[in-house]
């Protein structure tokens, strides 16, 4: 079974790495996907993971470094579209001030 859609709804960010998306069992997602929207008047930065189960976040599974997004302005954000989530990894992610960055997700969510 094969289900398109939000795999993190428009969401705020916190300052602090937080779990964004968790694939269930038997499950892969994959990011079709990702904008982000800074709701301040100055510039901010986004930080994305990819964790494995089980893991946590480090520089080994990030695979966005603080993207700056220019003030009151929307980007998307193409170099993580097609990275899967196996069963269990998370999609963890923080901006440089909380509540500064609204984050959307879309994809593919495939029952193995």
């Amino acid at each position: 079974t094969v289900t398109l859609g939000n795999l993190v709804p428009a969401s705020q960010l916190a300052a602090a790495a937080a779990t964004l998306y968790t694939a269930g069992a038997g499950e892969t997602a994959v990011i079709h996907a990702v904008t982000a929207t800074n709701t301040t008047v100055g510039a901010q930065t986004i930080t994305l993971h990819i964790v494995p189960s089980g893991g946590s976040v480090a520089d080994s599974n990030m695979v966005l470094k603080t993207r700056s997004v220019p003030a009151n302005s929307t980007i998307s954000i193409s170099d993580i579209i097609n990275q899967s989530i196996s069963p269990g990894a998370t999609l963890r992610g923080f901006a440089s001030a909380a509540t500064s960055i609204t984050l959307m997700v879309s994809g593919m969510v495939r029952a193995q």
